[in-house]
């Protein structure tokens, strides 16, 4: 008899553990899609969008892996933009926010993946 209230106890242990991991996992992906002001550390295999945005970018060769920082944070277009590398480094290459389509903002903005993260 021990040994069913054990395992039951233990099952429902390991039931409570995994509902928390799980909403905490949730909130946080929800959590990187509210975000203004993020970088994200890209690798073109981890989505095709990646390789568009080059296009968008007008990079040629296609890089493999690079980070940019996107700084929505204002209300007025004119000063939204997206980096190419480190925003802080004088090689950075600025664009204009407004100048990519609807469909990769709306991409990175909705990206989710433990290499998107929070800037400030």
């Amino acid at each position: 008899m021990d040994y069913y209230i054990m395992k039951t106890i233990i099952i429902f242990f390991l039931l409570g553990c995994s509902i928390v991991f799980t909403n905490r996992v949730l909130s946080q992906d929800s959590s990187l899609t509210m975000l203004k002001f993020f970088k994200i550390y890209v690798t073109t295999s981890d989505d095709s969008m990646f390789e568009t945005l080059q296009d968008e970018m007008g990079i040629d060769p296609k890089l493999t892996s690079y980070s940019i920082y996107v700084d929505i944070r204002s209300d007025s277009p004119k000063e939204q933009y997206l980096y190419l590398g480190d925003m802080n480094h004088p090689s950075a290459i600025k664009y204009n926010w407004g100048q990519f389509s609807e469909k990769m903002k709306a991409f990175l903005i909705s990206w989710n993946r433990p290499n998107k993260m929070q800037v400030e």
